[in-house]
């Protein structure tokens, strides 16, 4: 290992000690806990100086703390982060179940939808265009098309000179 990576890893990132001192004094205190790690996508390294500092073989940056209390600290905001990441999961599951479940209710009202022109369809006044059956056939059709992207070309749009009545 470079020495680098090591004086890296054994540096702790800046306000690192004015975060553990104020979750110390917040446990001190008899406050509730509350999270203050940092969003870190791992915990190992964290994991790693609370045992070093149990070890001995690290001390804490401020002299008012003892290395026990710097430990305990550092183990109850590993425990908080852990909390709040799954609070975050189970959050994102909850939204990924809501959404399924919109998903389905959508595809039931789809598969009612299109049951329901089916019906209106076969029924024998569904070909007169006056009656109140022909005139809803006709709205559904025209919102199918519409859904898949086809909407219906009118007559006489769209055409270039060149046809049969162009002479």
């Amino acid at each position: 290992m470079k020495q680098d990576d090591r004086e890296d890893r054994e540096t702790p990132a800046p306000g690192w000690e004015e975060r553990i001192e104020a979750a110390y004094l917040r446990i001190k205190a008899g406050l509730p806990p509350a999270p203050w790690l940092p969003n870190l996508p791992t915990l190992t390294g964290i994991r790693r100086q609370v045992r070093r500092a149990r070890a001995g073989v690290i001390k804490p940056g401020n002299p008012q703390i003892s290395t026990q209390a710097w430990a305990d600290t550092l183990e109850q905001g590993i425990v908080m982060n852990m909390l709040e990441r799954e609070e975050l999961r189970k959050q994102i599951e909850e939204e990924k179940r809501q959404a399924a479940e919109h998903q389905q209710k959508v595809l039931e009202y789809n598969r009612w939808w299109m049951e329901a022109y089916r019906q209106f369809k076969r029924m024998p006044e569904a070909s007169d265009p006056n009656s109140e059956i022909g005139a809803q056939v006709l709205a559904m059709k025209r919102e199918l098309r519409k859904l898949r992207g086809r909407p219906k070309r009118r007559k006489g749009r769209g055409k270039t000179s060149g046809g049969a009545g162009a002479e």
